[in-house]
């Protein structure tokens, strides 16, 4: 296993253990909001494998060329087989997106710590996505 799917594992788990079959302080996380689509699954690979990510967190990772952004983005669908629209795989990681930071600033908010530390990621996550809000419909 991967290093950053081994870390990853613990925090799927938990959020699985705790919000889907109890409460979290006080409130629960709707089944849905937990359960993604293949559109969705999609949708946050691309963001984080293409990377869709803003340019600058790109970039630390590797991914300087932002033109190339579009044709691997195009690659990824290609490969997936998706046949849908590209406007509905953009409300995709999007709503993703949306989805990603809310859980994680709740989560934070309600004192759990390792969703505390998350914080930057879910700010720099939210500012991914209104990046691709920003892109043209068909991008």
């Amino acid at each position: 296993m991967r290093p950053a799917i081994a870390q990853a594992a613990p925090t799927v788990l938990w959020i699985r253990q705790h919000s889907v079959h109890g409460p979290v302080h006080g409130g629960r996380i709707p089944r849905p909001a937990l359960l993604a689509t293949g559109s969705h699954d999609l949708a946050f690979s691309a963001l984080t494998w293409v990377p869709l990510l803003t340019a600058e967190i790109a970039e630390q990772a590797g991914f300087g060329d932002a033109a190339g952004r579009r044709r691997r983005f195009h690659l990824l669908l290609d490969a997936y087989g998706y046949t849908g629209g590209r406007t509905a795989i953009r409300a995709a990681i999007i709503g993703r997106t949306e989805r990603n930071v809310a859980m994680i600033r709740q989560l934070a908010d309600g004192g759990e710590p390792t969703f505390h530390h998350m914080q930057p990621w879910a700010t720099d996550l939210e500012r991914s996505g209104n990046e691709v809000a920003e892109q043209p419909d068909e991008f």
